[in-house]
């Protein structure tokens, strides 16, 4: 951490397209287009960890590491119930992120890294500018890979699930007669662990054996293939398995 420049304020412009704006260890970017003599738009706006700043600047136009938005604090909550979804929702909160200017928002008084999340959508993972840590996200389990008759006693699920405090959304379902060659029933749900405990799954998977897949582990392990020879069981389905897996 540069603590020198942590009080340090100044806006920086790159030719005539890039302006980034510097505060807290934090980095406002702004990529214009110029529209004519007198005027010009926005069209990327973003922002980075100082500390991964490119040494060359015009790198900015094409900038390929971790990219953050700014979203206040309910935001974020909400964006980490929504994830997992992608409907109307989800994009509409999108759709102020396209218009936001990072320079602006970061000159706010009450602006800080909290409020800087990064968007990993190869797998639905949200990271905030303070931790490399991800942020624990509602998850949809449903037949394919969950939990079903062919692996657990759906009798004892059931229970077990509707005892859990980070369970919602209970069904019990059919499965389609075109996937349904070793089992036809299942119990889909949500599930939002608390962020402690979601915390410990990835320093595991991640820090510890170092696997390369560690974000579908950590995800697999609550209600999939990687339950039985997983050391966790948040939801207590363990007592629900059954033999043939």
């Amino acid at each position: 951490m540069r603590q020198e420049n942590k009080k340090i304020e100044r806006l920086t412009k790159v030719l005539d397209t890039i302006e980034y704006f510097v505060k807290n260890e934090i980095v406002a970017v702004n990529i214009y287009q110029r529209i004519n003599n007198n005027k010009r738009k926005v069209v990327e706006s973003f922002f980075i960890d100082e500390n991964s700043f490119p040494k060359n600047t015009t790198k900015l136009f094409d900038y390929d590491d971790k990219k953050y938005v700014y979203f206040t604090k309910p935001e974020i909550k909400r964006l980490t119930i929504l994830i997992d979804d992608r409907d109307e929702k989800l994009y509409s909160m999108f759709k102020k992120v396209e218009k936001q200017d990072a320079i602006k928002a970061l000159r706010q008084k009450n602006m800080n890294k909290s409020n800087l999340v990064f968007i990993d959508w190869s797998s639905h993972t949200v990271y905030n500018m303070e931790s490399d840590m991800p942020l624990s996200c509602s998850r949809r389990y449903g037949y394919i890979g969950g939990l079903t008759n062919e692996h657990f006693d759906l009798i004892k699920a059931l229970k077990i699930l509707k005892k859990s405090k980070f369970v919602s959304n209970i069904e019990k379902i059919d499965i389609p007669y075109y996937n349904a060659k070793h089992n036809d029933k299942a119990i889909e749900f949500i599930c939002h662990l608390p962020q402690e405990i979601y915390d410990k799954m990835v320093k595991y998977y991640r820090d510890e054996k170092k696997e390369e897949f560690w974000m579908l582990k950590a995800r697999e392990c609550i209600a999939g293939h990687y339950l039985r020879e997983s050391p966790f069981d948040p939801l207590g389905l363990k007592e629900a398995m059954i033999s043939r897996w």
